[in-house]
């Protein structure tokens, strides 16, 4: 665009946009120092929330710097902002043109910007990949139906929501460019992030759409390998030279973190680099469109979904398809409720933030043949009323409901094992997420611990089996799962612990379980838990999940089951936050054990070897370091031979 041309044009044609000082300087509470989210070089950039379209919503609002004229660049944003249109774009609300004020107000995006997020070891590969694809998607688009070249393509303008999908922002340096007119170079003032500057615009003076796929190749490499294109103080401040120079040496790999390196399949790790350097290349002429990109890097996730568990969004489309193996666990809402009389507390068993569990008598196919799901034809089952667990997601704002429960029936329908719960029907109409699974005839182990139900009915031998039954699913899901795979559970509980008619244990709760690729040993992973004290406390602070993850959330249960109290009870938290971990472990090292066995055996109980073995092989998978807890494998032998 003519810079000319471009500040004679009026503002006046964005007047629906406008929205009055006054309602930003309520919103941004008068620009208030502690609501600054960011600065760019225009200026700062605040955090707030303003009521649109009869709703709240949390607003970032660029404010442009007022000792300085940026006339053109506000111009320039307001007119991509509100002419785009993609979903990996952030969404313009308005701005505000009053006073020498000058402010940008889009939606806020809640994880941040790219930048905040490229070295932390819980944005996984996957992630990694889908955040390039989209920004790639979001380029595709204003460079072939936009007509734009952004010019400041940088980690820092791109934004990320709560489901880490990137939305592109920052078009105040922006300019229009035909798209039959691509390769012709415009001459401009030249700008840009260091670190990310087409090293040609120093040559010609001038710009193409293919500066921005440079830029992009870096924010490639960053995402690849971790680290910012540019640290001021570092031996190797520039990570392009660094790359290239490694990448001469046949040493590029040895850049990426090892944990990160870990979860990629070789193939779409080799895809990837190859597609960065190529965008990467130092004339224009060499480097690729964006459409070319965009296939090479679905290219990168398709050869990586071998080593990925199956995608939530896989199960709906089984859930919708009549000839899929999941569609004959498919229950009406209608049937739910008839039930359980519209979800009526007579049917209630237990309450929690996330979801409401009822035991109610519905008519299910008979559980006896789902072994054989794959040797006889549907048709010849039988069904047959019975008691069952109903347990009712409550929905959430940011749909994490969805995922929990697309995750269970992942989970539920992959792990078979007679110490997991089997999982009899399905119920997905509007916002009711409902699982229906076999029968807790005893309720769940929370009931005993918190005094809900009669304890002294859980005699030291029955709580030896206890153990011992949910030390054999856990087994079973690190060891012994079919093509190797591995599920870490992340929430061992006794309130994920179900007793059957036999007061046989039954893991039946698999919202936040993760894959394990074969051969993965650890897995950086978002740390999320509504109940912290079961996890693992090196995960906690460095996202580094590993089947020792669960060990450890199995040997605080075992110490409730050897107190009789819940980790979280009064008497517990009030000595420490950890509550439980932090007693016994104190207790391990004074030998005084003793003093907080369950008082129901303190007169008449186990005998010492049993406690022994017992507080041994415990405070064992209590241990604070990963690597010194035991395997499962390890787990059972010694329960087995000694407990």
């Amino acid at each position: 665009m003519d810079l000319k041309r471009e500040m004679k044009s009026p503002i006046t044609k964005f007047n629906p946009l406008q929205i009055p000082l006054e309602d930003v300087l309520e919103a941004t509470n008068n620009f208030d120092d502690k609501n600054v989210i960011g600065h760019g070089g225009l200026g700062k950039v605040y955090q707030g929330r303003m009521f649109r379209s009869e709703k709240w919503v949390k607003i970032a609002a660029p404010r442009f710097d007022r000792k300085h004229k940026h006339a053109i660049e506000f111009l320039r944003e307001i007119s991509a902002l509100s002419s785009l249109k993609h979903e990996n774009i952030v969404s313009l609300i308005g701005f505000c043109d009053e006073k020498d004020e000058k402010v940008i107000i889009i939606k806020r995006e809640s994880k941040g910007s790219l930048e905040m997020h490229l070295s932390k070891p819980n944005l996984t590969w996957n992630q990694r990949l889908r955040i390039s694809i989209g920004v790639a998607h979001a380029l595709s688009y204003i460079h072939n139906e936009g007509s734009l070249i952004h010019l400041n393509i940088n980690s820092s303008t791109m934004l990320l929501d709560n489901k880490f999908e990137p939305k592109l922002s920052g078009f105040e340096y922006s300019i229009n460019h035909s798209v039959h007119r691509m390769d012709e170079v415009l001459y401009t003032e030249a700008f840009g992030t260091k670190g990310y500057m087409d090293p040609e615009i120093g040559k010609t003076g001038g710009v193409t759409h293919k500066s921005d796929i440079y830029s992009f190749g870096v924010i490639l490499l960053e995402i690849i390998i971790g680290r910012k294109s540019f640290i001021p103080n570092a031996d190797d401040k520039f990570l392009v030279t660094l790359a290239k120079f490694k990448n001469e040496k046949e040493e590029l790999l040895k850049l990426i973190e090892p944990s990160l390196y870990s979860q990629m399949g070789q193939k779409s790790c080799k895809t990837y680099l190859l597609t960065a350097l190529f965008c990467l290349k130092d004339e224009r002429v060499q480097r690729p469109d964006m459409k070319y990109i965009v296939n090479e890097l679905e290219n990168a996730l398709e050869l990586q979904m071998p080593y990925e568990p199956p995608h939530p969004s896989l199960i709906r489309t089984k859930l919708e398809d009549p000839t899929s193996q999941l569609s004959h666990l498919k229950i009406s809402l209608a049937d739910i409720t008839l039930a359980t009389n519209n979800f009526s507390d007579e049917y209630s068993i237990f309450k929690t933030t996330q979801y409401h569990l009822y035991r109610a008598e519905i008519e299910v196919w008979d559980k006896e043949n789902f072994a054989s799901i794959e040797e006889k034809n549907i048709s010849e089952w039988s069904k047959k009323h019975t008691n069952v667990i109903i347990k009712r997601l409550l929905p959430t704002e940011d749909k994490q409901g969805e995922d929990v429960f697309f995750t269970d029936i992942i989970m539920l329908t992959t792990c078979k094992h007679r110490n997991i719960a089997t999982l009899l029907g399905i119920c997905d109409e509007g916002p009711e997420k409902i699982l229906i699974v076999e029968d807790a005839f005893n309720g769940y182990l929370v009931s005993y611990l918190n005094n809900k139900k009669d304890k002294s009915i859980l005699t030291w031998e029955k709580r030896l089996k206890i153990c011992l039954d949910v030390a054999y699913g856990l087994k079973y899901l690190q060891h012994e799962m079919e093509d190797q795979n591995t599920v870490i559970n992340r929430y061992i509980s006794p309130f994920s612990i179900a007793l059957d008619e036999n007061f046989r244990a039954k893991i039946v709760d698999f919202g936040s379980s993760v894959f394990f690729p074969p051969n993965l040993d650890a897995l950086y992973f978002c740390f999320s838990s509504n109940n912290p004290l079961y996890v693992d406390p090196e995960y906690k602070k460095s996202g580094k999940l590993k089947r020792a993850s669960d060990v450890y959330s199995f040997g605080l249960v075992l110490f409730e089951m050897f107190c009789g109290r819940l980790a979280r009870d009064e008497m517990y938290m009030t000595e420490n936050k950890d509550g439980l971990a932090y007693v016994a472990r104190q207790c391990f090292l004074k030998g005084t054990f003793m003093q907080i066995i369950d008082p129901l055996f303190k007169t008449k109980g186990p005998n010492k070897d049993s406690i022994d073995t017992f507080t041994k092989i415990a405070i064992w998978c209590l241990a604070e370091n990963q690597d010194h807890r035991p395997s499962m494998k390890v787990v059972n032998e010694s329960r087995r031979g000694r407990a």
